[in-house]
């Protein structure tokens, strides 16, 4: 970049933050139409998994949960879709009354392709570990330069009380993402009901 006879130059991070927030905007903006096709990832999980999964699908405030955490104090906000600019662009506050450092634990119930791909961006998230949670890969642990992931195929038994009728077999996935060192201040979880459910039960 010049300007006039002095010469400035634009930084690897300076870089990678312009790139990451015009991605932001397209993403949030609906501008970014995500392909679901049989040949993209997305299509795929719709083959294979039999479920219905579009951006979107369900209302923003219920898929996206924020808590900010110490050791002696939690605050908790959902996310709205009118708020998804101010959270995504944004940065977390310190809570009042604390200079303790906070943990911000991020959670999506159920999958929003787009919300999943604009945490992607925001977090610096691993391709490979989006595509573990959009296929639902086997439980497993991997750890990508000082970040870490975990998926856990989850079973639940419901079923009343009291045994008035059979019990069933519920799957769940559970996605976890830590941040590394040096803070180790982020935590995002996305939850989803296993999508190869009736075929394995």
């Amino acid at each position: 970049v010049n300007q006039g006879q002095a010469s400035a130059t634009l930084g690897l991070a300076e870089f990678e933050a312009i790139l990451s927030r015009l991605k932001l905007a397209q993403l949030l903006s609906g501008v970014c139409r995500l392909p679901l096709d049989k040949e993209t990832l997305g299509g795929r999980r719709i083959v294979l998994g039999g479920s219905v999964v579009r951006p979107s699908a369900r209302e923003a405030s219920e898929l996206l949960t924020v808590i900010d955490y110490s050791s002696q104090t939690a605050q908790t906000m959902r996310v709205p879709k009118a708020k998804h600019r101010e959270f995504f662009f944004g940065h977390r506050k310190r809570l009042k009354g604390t200079d303790l450092p906070l943990v911000r634990w991020v959670h999506m119930s159920g999958l929003d392709l787009t919300l999943l791909l604009a945490l992607t961006v925001k977090y610096g998230l691993h391709p490979l570990s989006i595509e573990d949670v959009i296929e639902q890969c086997p439980t497993k642990i991997d750890r990508f330069g000082c970040h870490y992931f975990a998926a856990v195929e989850q079973l639940c038994l419901v079923g009343a009380m009291d045994g008035s009728e059979p019990v069933r077999v519920h799957g769940r996935h559970v996605a976890i993402f830590c941040s590394g060192p040096p803070l180790f201040d982020t935590i995002l979880t996305v939850t989803e009901p296993d999508h190869d459910e009736k075929e394995d039960w």
